[in-house]
């Protein structure tokens, strides 16, 4: 029985980190990329805007090694319980 309720545990814990979305944003994107792969990033920051309110807690926005200047990101939260991370790729 306890084997069970931990693994149970384990699982919750993990499924939510299973969903969710990584999205890319980069100067040498294009905003009719997905947004969602390394290859694939956003180009501007009004697009990245767009998906805001889909982008749920636990997705992570990356910036590739890029200066974005003349835009502000716009942060929408449902609630002020919800975090966003953001980063710049790593090694880039």
């Amino acid at each position: 029985m306890k084997t069970k309720l931990l693994f149970f545990i384990f699982f919750m814990f993990f499924a939510k980190s299973l969903l969710a979305t990584d999205y890319y944003l980069s100067n040498s994107g294009n905003d009719n990329n997905s947004g969602t792969s390394p290859g694939a990033p956003f180009k501007t920051i009004e697009k990245l805007n767009s998906k805001m309110s889909s982008i749920t807690g636990g997705d992570k926005i990356l910036f590739k090694g890029a200066k974005f200047l003349g835009a502000h990101l716009i942060y929408q939260a449902k609630t002020t319980s919800k975090f966003r991370p953001m980063a710049q790729v790593p090694n880039q």
